[in-house]
């Protein structure tokens, strides 16, 4: 599995929108997909990606994330992104 990700931050607010697309051996996949503070580990937000793989989730603007996507059939391990900022 695997996360693209692209990052959009509003200067005025504490939260920044992630947004970015999963894929499972190149197809694109609807799953789970959470984000964490990455010095905490407290979870921050989780939604689903669409039919086309892709999700937009929120995260700390004020520290690092990280991003998990689950496969839903348990084929593969957890998808992570880290250092998501």
């Amino acid at each position: 599995m695997l996360i693209d990700e692209k990052i959009f931050c509003n200067p005025f607010r504490s939260t920044l929108l992630i947004k970015g697309e999963t894929t499972k051996n190149g197809v694109p996949l609807s799953c789970e997909v959470r984000s964490y503070n990455r010095k905490t580990g407290q979870l921050l937000n989780q939604a689903m990606s669409n039919l086309e793989g892709k999700y937009a989730i929120l995260g700390s603007r004020t520290a690092d994330n990280y991003i998990i996507a689950i496969d839903p059939d348990s084929e593969f391990n957890l998808a992570t992104q880290d250092n998501v900022k």
